[in-house]
């Protein structure tokens, strides 16, 4: 692989740290991009695997196994120089300690490197939910639920937090989780929500009953922002009574799937959030295009909605619905909001908004 797409992919990884807060492995990076010499295991690993390096997030998919082997304290020397308490890190022993560790699980490392990042951000949920209430006070219908990228569930189960929208308060009164985000602008109608069903699908769907699957999950956490690692220890806490159907599949194949058991009397919600540059682009243009036929023959009583976050730009996600009300209504198409990556923030635009 050319050395120049190495050194683009780490950088752009070591930029969106820094946009995002994480200076522990922002500085790790910098380390890195410092001795870019491709016979280091660090770099070696990144070289050997054969996906692209910026589109696979292939920095990110190795800085999570190096996470996983220190919680799992398999690596107690790089686990020394990992964020922890009040100790913020020392990313430049991290980067000593690296040769060591990668060569002795190297393996580890290759199979985790084929393992798309999940995150599974919980707080994104705080800027998917007023996209939700959208959906429904238009519909006045159930929801019947259909996440693409599903991961471990945990946005799929988003009517299970509680919300604090700025100034207001949405959700379960009794939930384990509040979501807080700074919020902006007006607010969609905070009316009730009624689910007809849910399910899921991903590539490698993890499952929050196994202790290995709870600690990869975790170890996709950055290790300086304990407040995020706290969140999807309460998360999975609080959905573990939720029924849910996560489905090993691609998503094209689990789109045709759910547009195929439509039903009168609920519309359909396909929704993900920061997964469709994970998706192959020809696999992109083939959900997309089965949507759209399917947007034809939606009906008052069955109408379709498309809602998703995604990546705007190098800061900013943006909330974009599609929505065919009937066959007859035109179909709408949405940016209802701007938001941080993680959820932190909101700037909601509401209907009518489009660019």
């Amino acid at each position: 692989m050319p050395k120049q797409t190495l050194l683009d992919a780490v950088e752009f990884q070591r930029q969106s740290c820094e946009n995002i807060g994480s200076p522990f492995y922002c500085d790790l990076l910098a380390c890195a991009l410092s001795e870019p010499a491709l016979d280091r295991p660090f770099w070696d690993a990144l070289d050997q695997f054969e996906g692209n390096p910026m589109s696979t997030l292939s920095t990110l998919r190795i800085l999570g196994a190096l996470h996983d082997l220190v919680l799992s304290g398999e690596a107690e020397s790089l686990a020394a120089t990992f964020p922890h308490g009040d100790f913020p890190g020392d990313a430049t022993k991290a980067w000593h300690e690296l040769d060591a560790v990668i060569t002795k699980h190297r393996a580890f490392i290759d199979s985790r490197l084929e393992s798309q990042v999940q995150t599974n951000e919980v707080r994104r949920c705080a800027a998917l939910v007023p996209g939700f209430l959208e959906v429904s006070a238009r519909a006045g219908l159930p929801l019947r639920l259909a996440e693409l990228g599903a991961s471990a569930g945990l946005n799929l189960c988003w009517d299970s937090y509680q919300y604090r929208f700025g100034d207001v308060t949405w959700g379960n009164d009794d939930a384990l989780l509040t979501l807080e985000t700074d919020w902006s602008g007006n607010h969609p109608e905070m009316g009730p929500i009624q689910i007809a069903g849910r399910r899921g699908c991903d590539l490698s769907p993890l499952d929050m009953a196994d202790a290995n699957d709870r600690r990869k999950l975790q170890s996709f956490i950055w290790p300086d922002q304990p407040a995020r690692q706290n969140m999807i220890r309460r998360a999975i806490r609080a959905t573990e009574s939720t029924s849910l159907n996560l489905e090993k599949m691609p998503a094209g194949d689990f789109v045709g799937e759910v547009l195929d058991a439509r039903q009168d009397g609920e519309v359909t919600v396909i929704y993900h959030s920061i997964m469709w540059m994970y998706v192959p682009e020809e696999e992109r243009d083939t959900i997309t295009a089965a949507i759209k036929e399917a947007g034809r023959s939606a009906t008052a009583t069955s109408p379709l909605a498309w809602l998703r976050m995604e990546f705007a730009d190098s800061e900013t996600a943006a909330l974009w619905l599609d929505y065919w009300p009937s066959a007859e209504a035109p179909h709408v198409r949405e940016r209802l909001a701007d938001c941080h990556y993680h959820g932190t923030s909101v700037r909601w635009f509401g209907a009518g908004a489009t660019s």
